[in-house]
């Protein structure tokens, strides 16, 4: 009799009066927390993209020197070869940066933007653990819900 209680208490808190109501919102919130989580992978995605524009931008800065030395006299087979690594990475990161839409823009701002991202990703991963959290505590109250129909339709 306790458990009938506490779960209509519960349907009444969350302001449901059947369990269609009950169906509908446990999809509801299933949307959202799907739209939530794509909004997670966007911003993730976005994180990734500006990391790695970070990353080659700090290449070039490491081996601009050695890139500049290289092309003015490219013909330098053993200069090549001692800095083969150097050079290829500073090749590998114009050809990143060309793809990338952040290219334009310094390490700091990047720094500030990766932050401001990640902030965004913090609330949304909250947003998103919430609704974990509704979707299970409804999905609980859906079984008792039907238990409590079952054991009256057994009488």
């Amino acid at each position: 009799m306790n458990t009938m209680t506490d779960t209509l208490n519960q349907l009444r808190k969350y302001g449901l009066t059947s369990n269609i109501d009950l169906e509908n919102k446990i999809q509801k919130e299933a949307i959202s927390r799907q739209k939530t989580l794509d909004k997670i992978k966007d911003i993730e995605k976005d994180l990734n993209e500006i990391y790695t524009t970070i990353e080659a931008l700090n290449i070039l800065n490491l081996n601009k020197s050695i890139y500049e030395i290289y092309k003015s006299n490219s013909k330098a087979k053993e200069f090549y070869d001692e800095y083969k690594t150097q050079i290829i990475t500073y090749e590998k990161s114009i050809t990143t940066l060309d793809k990338n839409k952040h290219k334009n823009l310094s390490i700091n701002e990047l720094s500030n933007i990766y932050d401001e991202y990640k902030s965004k990703k913090d609330v949304l991963m909250v947003e998103y653990f919430n609704k974990n959290i509704l979707i299970y505590d409804l999905t609980k109250l859906r079984k008792n819900t039907d238990k409590y129909i079952d054991n009256e339709l057994n009488y």
